[in-house]
């Protein structure tokens, strides 16, 4: 049975070509809002497959590792670690700025939302790597010369000629990774919701993950995490079962 936002999708279009052809003098779609598709299951990584998936990177080149990474503890967005350059790393304080992402057809655009223009603080490990990377990358265009297609911009994770990668190849890469070393199945994306996880279990407010994440308000990352919320209180009260009336002395 279709779906209501693929029923919505071909009205709006049968519609839209109807008035364009004057079959019909209005639309009757204009105005109709896009219903919202079914929650999906989130899938996440717990702390002790956060270790091992990390073991398991140091096997992996060290552009994917970053990048791997970048989205794994940093929860930036697949789109937004395409889009970095060395302009946004701060090495002096251990942070990455996010200011916009790659979309479809490798163009360049504003991240998702206001708020996702934003500063990600990072292990100083991390900064260590990629510092190692940065010498490496520097090598690359120098040996590629007159073949390097990016004059503009200075992507950290590119193609091999400057270039940023497609969209659809860290996803690859990533459905690789894992495969090769039996992890759970996860999407790319679901990283994000692994770290948000994690810092939530450790005691990290919402609005911190909130602003760490880039979401557009509060509501948002609570709506997402609103699974983890609950087990968190659930865990929480069960600690009260100690003072219960059996543990008075009689």
């Amino acid at each position: 049975m279709p779906s209501p936002k693929f029923v919505y999708t071909i009205l709006k279009s049968i519609f839209g070509k109807a008035k364009q052809w004057s079959v019909i003098k209005t639309n009757p779609m204009i105005g109709v809002d896009r219903p919202k598709g079914a929650t999906r299951s989130r899938k996440y990584y717990d702390s002790e497959q956060i270790k091992i998936t990390l073991q398991a990177l140091q096997k992996e080149p060290l552009k994917w590792r970053l990048f791997f990474i970048s989205c794994m503890i940093g929860g930036l967005r697949r789109s937004e670690s395409l889009a970095l350059e060395w302009s946004d790393i701060d090495y002096d304080d251990n942070s990455i700025f996010v200011r916009k992402s790659i979309a479809a057809g490798q163009k360049i655009k504003p991240p998702k939302t206001k708020q996702s223009i934003r500063k990600v603080r990072m292990p100083k490990w991390y900064f260590d790597e990629l510092s190692k990377f940065e010498i490496i990358w520097n090598e690359e265009k120098e040996t590629a010369g007159q073949k390097w297609e990016e004059r503009k911009h200075s992507f950290i994770f590119h193609n091999g000629l400057g270039k940023p990668f497609y969209r659809t190849v860290p996803s690859q890469r990533w459905l690789q990774f894992i495969r090769a070393n039996n992890l759970p199945h996860i999407r790319l994306h679901d990283l994000r919701h692994t770290v948000a996880t994690l810092l939530l279990e450790e005691g990290v407010r919402l609005k911190v993950i909130q602003e760490r994440h880039g979401h557009a308000n509060y509501q948002t990352t609570a709506d997402i995490y609103s699974h983890v919320t609950k087990r968190l209180t659930e865990d929480a009260v069960d600690k009260f079962e100690k003072f219960g009336p059996q543990s008075v002395p009689k």
